[in-house]
C-alpha cells in the first residue's frame, strides 16, 4: 500500500489500478482459503480444532476486508486526482 501512495502522488493511475486489482484478487483468495480451512476442520469432526482456528480465521478475514476497503478508498482518491 505504501508504494501506491507514491504512485498516487505522481498520478500513475495504471499502476495504482494494477495494485488495487491485486489486492482484490488476494482478498478473494483469502476468503476462499478461510472457507476451505473451516470446512476441512468440520469434515474431520474435529470441533476442538475448528473452534481453536475459528478465531484466527475470522481475524484473517477481517484484516483482508480492511485492506480491501483501503484499496477502494485509494481508488476513489486516484479517480479524484486524475
Amino acid at each position: 500500500m505504501t508504494t501506491s501512495f507514491d504512485y498516487l502522488s505522481s498520478k500513475q493511475l495504471e499502476k495504482i489500478l494494477s495494485l488495487i486489482e491485486s489486492i482484490h484478487d488476494n482478498y478473494d483468495e483469502t476468503r476462499k482459503h478461510c472457507a476451505k480451512a473451516a470446512v476441512r476442520h468440520l469434515a474431520e469432526d474435529d470441533i476442538k480444532l475448528y473452534l481453536a482456528h475459528k478465531e484466527i480465521l475470522d481475524q484473517l478475514k477481517e484484516v483482508s476486508r480492511r485492506i480491501r476497503i483501503s484499496a477502494n478508498t485509494l481508488e476513489d482518491m486516484a479517480m479524484k486526482i486524475v
